[in-house]
């Protein structure tokens, strides 16, 4: 089987050399998902070139390393595929590490669900008013960007575009490994007429209340934040809130209490 003889473009660096610096930069760029599905020729040419292992490219052809299996090899992998140079065992190693570490920083780092808030029909606002406000006005209000990822639930409340109480970004994030409970909720409104959904995440925490409420009726979100006896409830309002997104909170609960363990 011929071997790939062009020098790959990604990073300038001379083959055989290694530039552990510009290496792991170019480890960091890498898409875990897309090493995975790379073939043999693609190790080499995108793993081994760059890092200044050419000449280690018939050794993965002989033992027929794809993306896959290379994101499996160990120390012990390398010894048995014939590697007899120690630094080459540790560097390749050391690379791989780097890659899994980046591999498991982008899951966590998943969004498995995002909205706004305030969002949705009337009775997600405080009232009329306050919806005839805020779609003629939205200017004036404070907007909740709202994300869920595989690690936990943040929080990012953004100051009015006209900020005439001059307030500042704050960000919020809660891990779910400290998440103790989860539930949804749906509450009639206008005699029944309507309903608003919510969901009501408590997490365990040692923070302390802040009594500290936002001026204006204008810029009050519909997010509610409870602190009592070392516990933080969330409840937020928001037309997604269903039982569908609770299983999805609960499943990466769980994979975060496996990670924790």
């Amino acid at each position: 089987m011929a071997l790939i003889d062009e020098q790959p473009t990604s990073i300038g660096i001379d083959d055989d050399e290694h530039n552990f610096e510009e290496h792991h930069k170019y480890i960091q760029e890498l898409n875990p998902q897309d090493v995975e599905g790379w073939s043999v020729m693609e190790v080499c040419q995108l793993f081994l070139r760059p890092l200044g292992l050419k000449h280690l490219q018939q050794t993965f052809v002989d033992h027929k390393v794809t993306g896959h299996v290379l994101l499996t090899l160990d120390k012990n992998d390398l010894r048995e595929m014939h590697i007899h140079a120690v630094g080459d065992r540790v560097y390749i190693d050391r690379s791989l590490v780097d890659l899994k570490k980046h591999a498991r920083k982008i899951e966590r780092e998943r969004t498995l669900w995002e909205g706004e808030l305030p969002a949705g029909p009337l009775q997600y606002y405080q009232g009329f008013c306050h919806l005839l406000r805020y779609k003629c006005c939205g200017c004036c209000f404070v907007k909740i960007h709202l994300k869920v990822t595989a690690q936990g639930f943040r929080q990012r409340t953004n100051a009015p575009s006209c900020n005439f109480f001059c307030l500042s970004m704050t960000n919020d994030f809660n891990d779910f490994r400290f998440l103790k409970d989860v539930n949804s909720r749906i509450e009639p409104c206008c005699l029944c007429f309507r309903h608003k959904r919510e969901i009501e995440l408590e997490f365990d925490s040692t923070e302390v209340p802040n009594t500290d409420k936002t001026p204006g009726c204008f810029i009050e979100p519909p997010i509610k934040v409870v602190m009592a006896y070392g516990n933080k409830k969330i409840s937020i309002a928001h037309p997604d809130m269903t039982e569908e997104l609770v299983t999805i909170i609960k499943n990466a609960w769980s994979e975060s209490r496996l990670v924790a363990d």
